[in-house]
Order: structure tokens, then sequence, then C-alpha cells
């Protein structure tokens, strides 16, 4: 990647006429996004188990917290069933699958719950969903950091801080 950056920077971008604002401006973006790869790509397997993990997490927390009607019933022996099937200590390669499937799972407990899920239950489900949420989006934020383009990037953790603090 790094013979690519120096490429668009000494060569290709060099190259463009000063009028052509557009060109300059999307090679500076593929720089951006060559840079951010980079630096990326060292965690990118720990990025993805550590999101498997806390969406696991998050599923057992609302299983644990689900009472409802039988559409809910349903829902929940169906989404215990993909955490049965689903090994957080996964090949990277499959987290990202994998983490989808209990996903998907999740969002069918909802709508069940929607359905005839105890109101008590629903309360504790949107602040389970709210914190998770709220992670992965510091997470992503954190993930994205070096694009440039977040106003609070400073207060973010680095790739490094970010999967050290998954891991512990």
């Amino acid at each position: 990647m790094a013979t690519l950056v120096r490429a668009l920077e000494h060569v290709i971008i060099p190259a463009l006429p000063a009028e052509e604002v557009l060109a300059r401006e999307q090679a500076a973006l593929a720089i951006v996004h060559l840079t951010t790869m980079a630096e990326q790509y060292p965690y990118m397997a720990e990025y993805e188990l550590g999101c498997l993990a806390d969406m696991s997490a998050l599923a057992n927390g609302l299983l644990a917290a689900t009472e409802g009607g039988p559409a809910t019933s349903v829902a929940a022996r169906a989404l215990r069933q993909i955490q049965d099937e689903v090994d957080t200590t996964t090949s990277p390669s499959a987290a990202h699958e994998r983490r989808n499937a209990i996903a998907s799972g999740i969002d069918s407990l909802l709508r069940a719950s929607a359905e005839d899920g105890d109101s008590s239950s629903r309360t504790v489900q949107h602040r389970l969903i709210v914190a998770h949420g709220s992670r992965q989006a510091t997470r992503d934020r954190a993930w994205f950091r070096g694009h440039g383009t977040d106003p609070d990037a400073d207060t973010l953790p680095t790739i490094p801080e970010l999967i050290s603090s998954a891991t512990h």
C-alpha cells in the first residue's frame, strides 16, 4: 500500500492538471483510504472477533431478559440455537458472518417481542440495544478515525488501544 500511496503522491497527483480539482480530490481520498487500510490491516482479525464477542454478549443479555408469549418464545429459542452454534473464538474469516447470524436472530427476537413480549422485557432490551449501539459506534468511529472526518477524532482510542481494551 505504501508503494501505491507514493505513486499517487509523487507521480499521479503531480501529473494531474491544476484545474482537475475533482480528480485531485479523489486521488487524495484514495491516499487516505490506503493509509487507513494499512493501519487497520494488522488488527482486522482482532476487530472482527471483538465485534463478534460483543454481539454474542448482547444476545446473551437479551435472552436473559426476555419474557413473552409464543412468538417471543420461538424467537428466543432460535436465538439460543444460533448462540449455541457460534464460537466466539472462531477464525477471523468467519467472525463477520457469524456476527451477522447473531444480529439476524436478535432482530427476529426484537420483532417477536414487539408482538407479544413482556413490557418490562422490552424496556431492558431497549437499554441493552442502545448500550451495544453506543459501544459499536465508538468502535466504528475509532476504526475509521484515520479518515480525518470525525470532528472528535482526538477523543477516540487509536486502533491498538481499541483492540487492547476489547481484550481486557
